[in-house]
């Protein structure tokens, strides 16, 4: 039994370890998405979130739309001319998304949601249907 002392022990240690060395996710910047359109209507919300060396992108889409194709989460830079995607969403379930410190400073701070169709074009569709930015 003296081994399963030691296992308990190892256990215990490594639980306090991670514990220490793994700071608690911190929201940095929130973006309130919305339609694009001039009635502004909510649809979700996206949040920067930083924990321990790693940043990700958390969208929490609300009220989207159906239709046809699949949804694109993006970033666009703030000066409107340039856009990265940075993943597929999932129907209306939160999801997050690996992002980069760069990629922020660069000023990719603005999150669209669109609709893409079937048609192995990667290019930004133009059908957005929510939009908010990071910090605003």
């Amino acid at each position: 039994m003296p081994w399963l002392a030691g296992v308990a022990a190892l256990v215990v240690g490594l639980a306090l370890g991670r514990g220490i060395g793994d700071p608690s996710p911190e929201v940095t910047e929130v973006a309130r998405l919305s339609t694009v359109d001039d009635a502004k209507d909510a649809r979700g919300q996206a949040e920067l979130v930083r924990a321990g060396d790693g940043l990700q992108l958390r969208v929490q889409p609300q009220s989207l739309p159906k239709g046809p194709g699949y949804l694109e989460v993006w970033l666009l830079n703030t000066d409107g001319s340039r856009m990265v995607s940075v993943g597929v969403l999932d129907g209306d379930s939160p999801q997050d998304y690996t992002v980069t410190q760069d990629l922020i400073d660069e000023g990719y701070t603005v999150v669209d949601i669109s609709r893409e169709a079937f048609d192995d074009k990667p290019e930004h569709s133009g059908d957005s249907l929510a939009r908010g930015t990071l910090g605003a």
